[in-house]
């Protein structure tokens, strides 16, 4: 997905899912720290920052709302992306307040999964590179409006591939 450095947090209970998706991003993120519920996923978060993570909502002990939450308290706007495979859309209007990217639903295929984590990291980048065009050149520059059109591209086709 990208070159540089960049590591990921999975967190999810079901231990051979977890493997399962270990394995996945093992060829696009050059770290990956695994947990198997929120309470483990916060210290690991604690301790390493990582670059995005993949967390299921229901868990024990730590739920995966309860581990988002922790991780936006603190300030930090890491990509999220939420796997689930409840249909409670109390979790899921939660999860999209806390600011959570995009959700995949279970069960999933190798290809989509993949895809939305491509595509919220592209977004992810982008957002960055609009942030430092902004501070280079200002909001008005040419730079700053061409990185805005392509980043509402980019979120256009990713509500158009959910439907």
């Amino acid at each position: 997905m990208h070159n540089q450095e960049t590591s990921i947090l999975i967190v999810e209970d079901d231990r051979e899912l977890l493997i399962i998706l270990s394995n996945i991003f093992s060829k696009h993120f050059n770290t990956i720290y695994t947990a198997t519920n929120g309470k483990i996923a916060q210290e690991i978060f604690e301790e390493v920052d990582p670059d995005f993570i993949l967390t299921d909502i229901q868990m024990p002990e730590v739920n995966g709302i309860e581990f988002v939450t922790k991780v936006r308290s603190v300030g930090r706007t890491t990509p999220i992306v939420m796997i689930s495979s409840s249909q409670n859309r109390e979790f899921l209007v939660q999860a999209i307040k806390l600011g959570v990217q995009d959700f995949v639903e279970k069960p999933f295929k190798k290809a989509d999964i993949e895809m939305v984590v491509y595509r919220v990291l592209e977004v992810a980048a982008r957002s960055k590179d609009l942030t430092n065009l902004i501070f280079l050149f200002g909001m008005e520059s040419k730079e700053v409006k061409q990185q805005k059109k392509l980043i509402g591209l980019l979120q256009a086709i990713n509500a158009q591939s959910k439907k």
